[in-house]
């Protein structure tokens, strides 16, 4: 954009500032005399823009640098991410707002009201107000990053999806059994040895002779 001065780099990223910022925070302000107001915008739109820096280089792509101006900010990058990378980015800045609002709720809790005006009108712009710009932030109209962003979760949910398309099955083991009730046997009838047939030889020939002395004793009688 030309006439803009650089401030210095954080994480290895450069950040400049455009002379239009100091007409942002005016705006932001109300164009009232409130530095603390004027600190907090600029706070929360650098916060922003390094947000995306960092979810760039968390998806490999390049980080050229970041400026902060009077209508919001503004990541230069380049590199070809995924569509999903490039949903993450446009996310990058307003989870980066998230985490300054958490870290600035307590200290805005127990100091606000403090008889301080300047520093109410900075943490009112670190909470309320970050707040008020992260959800103007994602309206789904271009140049804003709601028009990139929201289409983060129809992604995961395909990936997910074809995830669980994708994933092994257990094999399934089937254990065959008798079907139905189970049918009556009739029980196996063993039939009996014949008759001396399980006897020895000797056994065979006592019992015959003492057969043959009863015979004979009756015969004596007779």
């Amino acid at each position: 954009m030309g006439s803009s001065w650089k401030l210095g780099s954080l994480f290895g990223v450069p950040i400049r500032m455009h002379w239009t910022a100091i007409v942002g925070a005016l705006f932001f302000s109300g164009f009232r005399i409130a530095p603390g107001a004027w600190l907090g915008f600029l706070i929360v739109i650098l916060v922003h823009e390094l947000g995306h820096a960092l979810v760039v280089k968390a998806t490999k792509q390049r980080v050229l640098g970041v400026e902060v101006h009077g209508y919001g900010g503004h990541c230069e990058w380049s590199g070809n991410p995924t569509p999903l990378g490039r949903a993450s980015i446009a996310w990058g800045g307003v989870w980066a707002q998230m985490g300054l609002f958490v870290l600035a709720l307590p200290l805005a809790v127990m100091f606000s009201g403090g008889g301080s005006s300047h520093l109410d009108d900075l943490l009112r712009a670190l909470t309320v107000n970050n707040l008020f710009l992260a959800g103007i932030n994602l309206i789904p109209v271009r140049p804003l990053d709601g028009a990139e962003a929201w289409k983060l979760f129809p992604l995961l949910r395909a990936r997910w999806n074809a995830s669980r398309r994708s994933a092994p099955r257990r094999p399934v083991i089937e254990v065959k059994g008798p079907v139905g009730a189970p049918k009556a046997t009739a029980p196996k009838v063993v039939n009996p040895p014949a008759q001396g047939g399980d006897l020895s030889p000797e056994l065979r020939a006592l019992f015959a002779k003492v057969a043959a002395d009863a015979r004979d004793a009756r015969h004596k009688r007779n």
